[in-house]
């Protein structure tokens, strides 16, 4: 490998940014990216943007929310109850989702469809059908080869290859077992079938439903507890949508859902023993004998065509690739991420694995690396006085998404700018915002929506709300409310929280405006 320091002159052209993947990820930063005029390409292997969902999720069914028909115009609002539109640069050339389909739980085709017509709508510089084989870190860039020898360069890389190779769970005889990618649709095939489907998340149960209605028997088994998203508030955890197949377990009707590990599995004739042993019960072990076992454990980064002095550090079991708080690789300085990938960074917590919420990662990534990798550099907006942030932080509370959707995760960050002057910057990821103004040693303030704690019981629909104008136990609110803290070098030293409000709305006078102005007139003489 070369040890240049900065790339040869010799290449065509050697860009600003590569975007590797056509998904959600890789087009909402393109967005931006064009925009702002950068010279960049996004590559990707498929025949038209978006191809992993041609594929998945299997069962044809999206778990994202298409809230089609939204009355809300204030600001971006109506985009907290739309999980599949991309945010636009321009406000002109917004496209929603709802012109492709009006269904709450659409069909991963009209995704498809419709983040083709966003690239089109916005012409992005996009070149399909290239499949990259080769990324070599090269002095301050890197080069890119695809399996017909076309060459790319660029000073950054964006990788937004999402979560594309199924992860296969180290078990002995794992051989024997169908995955969940190449499984038979036909539920006819599984008639009279007795059925071990390895994994507990939201693909394991789709299949699951998918063979109730014909299968013998089916049982789910992992080793961890199933978790279900409306105790967690995690949109991947086990939907109602999917959430069925527990009545004919709890109902008694032949099925099951188990806490085991599978030890390993071994073909008998035409059968598949499987020995389990179980999380509870002091490790009891059972071996029961299958017709078929469909492997649903979730999918992983491929990082099979990256160079060994290029190739990022991984995180989660080997499943996704390690970033730093601005979403560059910890290992390879110029390596960003974004999509999917980005959920290395609030796993299992806010929403960077769904549109939903890596739609405005990579706004903020774009941003930034717009910015000159500089959060004091990019757009933001100034007031004067607790008065004027008070109304101007109520305003963008009511009609911001990215927050809301990235619940504990995005904030926007309130640093004096000079005299009286406070500067806010927006949708600053949270580890970011300490890491940049903690280490310079002032005062800020950051705002985000959270949860409060959950119910002791774990039960999500037993909600013991305080009452409105309760301020003193605010931060008790179960559902997503404002927080306010006051921090420096790191440490919180003050928090507000408004209390939760049925509508979402925090505007008025008594209740919201004058407890958060007293708050902020306080909180401005620390910054």
């Amino acid at each position: 490998m070369s040890t240049a320091t900065s790339l040869p002159h010799s290449l065509p052209e050697v860009l600003d940014y590569l975007v590797l993947g056509a998904g959600p990820g890789g087009l909402q930063v393109a967005t931006y990216l064009e925009a702002a005029g950068a010279r960049y390409v996004v590559l990707d292997r498929g025949l038209r943007p978006g191809s992993f969902f041609e594929k998945y999720p299997r069962h044809g069914r999206l778990i994202s929310a298409n809230k089609a028909i939204d009355r809300r115009r204030i600001g971006e609002s109506h985009l907290r109850f739309d999980w599949h539109s991309l945010l636009s640069a321009r406000p002109d050339r917004d496209l929603r989702f709802s012109s492709i389909s009006h269904e709450y739980f659409p069909s991963p085709s009209a995704l498809v469809t419709y983040l083709a017509k966003w690239s089109e709508h916005l012409a992005l510089n996009i070149r399909l059908e290239t499949d990259i084989v080769s990324i070599v870190k090269i002095g301050s860039g890197f080069l890119l080869t695809s399996a017909l020898g076309e060459v790319f360069a660029a000073r950054t890389l964006i990788v937004a290859a999402g979560m594309a190779a199924e992860y296969v769970a180290e078990i002995p005889g794992i051989q024997h077992a169908t995955s969940y990618g190449t499984m038979s649709l036909d539920a006819k095939e599984f008639t009279g079938k007795t059925v071990l489907i390895i994994g507990k998340g939201n693909s394991a149960f789709e299949t699951a439903n998918h063979l109730v209605s014909t299968a013998q028997s089916i049982h789910l088994v992992s080793p961890t507890t199933l978790r279900l998203a409306w105790n967690t508030h995690f949109a991947g955890h086990l939907r109602a949508l999917n959430a069925s197949f527990i009545d004919t377990y709890l109902l008694k009707l032949g099925n099951a859902v188990l806490d085991a590990r599978v030890l390993d599995i071994e073909r008998r004739h035409q059968r598949l023993r499987v020995r389990l042993r179980y999380v509870k019960g002091g490790g009891e072990e059972q071996t029961l004998d299958y017709d078929k076992v469909i492997c649903c454990t979730g999918f992983r980064f491929d990082a099979s065509c990256f160079d060994e002095a290029c190739l990022p550090h991984l995180s989660r079991g080997g499943r996704l690739p390690e970033q730093t708080p601005a979403w560059e690789s910890v290992n390879v300085p110029g390596m960003f991420f974004a999509g999917t990938l980005t959920q290395d960074r609030d796993f299992q917590g806010a929403s960077s694995a769904f549109i939903e919420g890596l739609r405005f990662n990579a706004r903020a990534l774009a941003r930034f690396l717009l910015a000159g990798k500089s959060l004091e550099r990019r757009p933001g907006q100034t007031y004067r006085g607790a008065d004027a942030i008070t109304r101007g932080m109520l305003r963008r509370l009511n009609a911001n998404a990215g927050l809301w959707d990235q619940f504990g995760f995005l904030c926007d960050v309130y640093t004096r700018l000079r005299g009286d002057v406070i500067r806010r910057t927006e949708e600053v990821p949270v580890a970011h915002a300490h890491q940049t103004y903690g280490r310079i040693g002032c005062a800020y303030l950051l705002v985000s929506f959270e949860f409060g704690p959950p119910d002791p019981c774990g039960d999500a629909i037993r909600v013991d709300r305080p009452a409105q104008s309760d301020l003193e136990h605010a931060h008790m609110s179960p559902f997503a409310h404002p927080v306010v803290r006051l921090c420096q070098r790191g440490d919180v030293l003050e928090e507000f929280h408004l209390p939760e409000n049925l509508e979402s709305v925090w505007r008025d006078p008594t209740v919201h405006a004058a407890p958060l102005g007293g708050f902020l007139a306080r909180a401005l003489a620390a910054l």
